[in-house]
């Protein structure tokens, strides 16, 4: 399949956009008035910290734990469009359902930010454990990814805490993919 070969997708991904094919227009249609992608731009300080904050994170934690390498290279005109139609497949769907739904689940029953922020990151990144594991047995798993989805998840999250919008969260989802999708090679 041209998709498949274009986009890098395997079985899995192919499952998990199945899911979210059902998913998305159920949350659209029984949580619409909950989901919002109006922004300020007057908030945008915060989230630029939370980014910088969260690159760094990732940033020390390969330092310490080497699980990958940058392999810097030129885009071509097929990569960048792969690219964003990678992200739009898989950034938008899980913000809709990580932050729309979830996070706003938790907040409506937990009083503490903090503590949503941290169970919300933990649910985002404990998600991806599947994700390019190599079986079903935890042994398997991918806890490496897990650990770095679960720091982009506390960003992706805090950042909607603050704004209250899908919009940044998502954008910075599609951003962090595509970066880490043509520019770092795992060991």
């Amino acid at each position: 399949m041209i998709v498949r070969k274009i986009l890098g997708l395997r079985e899995y991904h192919f499952g998990v956009l199945a899911i979210y094919a059902i998913l998305c227009p159920l949350i659209f249609t029984f949580y619409s008035d909950r989901l919002s992608y109006n922004f300020i731009w007057g908030n945008l300080g915060l989230p630029t910290v939370a980014t910088l904050g969260s690159l760094l994170a990732f940033y020390l934690l390969n330092r310490v734990f080497g699980w990958c390498k940058f392999k810097w290279q030129r885009l071509t005109l097929l990569q960048i469009f792969a690219t964003l139609l990678y992200a739009l497949l898989f950034a938008f769907p899980e913000e809709l359902i990580f932050r729309g739904i979830i996070q706003t689940f938790l907040q409506t029953y937990l009083e503490n930010t903090v503590v949503v922020v941290i169970l919300s990151g933990l649910i985002f990144g404990l998600a991806h454990l599947p994700n390019g594991s190599h079986g079903l047995h935890p042994s398997k798993w991918n806890w490496q990814f897990a650990i770095v989805t679960f720091v982009g998840g506390l960003l992706f999250a805090y950042i909607f805490a603050l704004t209250r919008s899908l919009l940044i969260p998502t954008i910075l989802h599609g951003l962090f993919l595509a970066f880490f999708r043509f520019y770092i090679k795992g060991k």
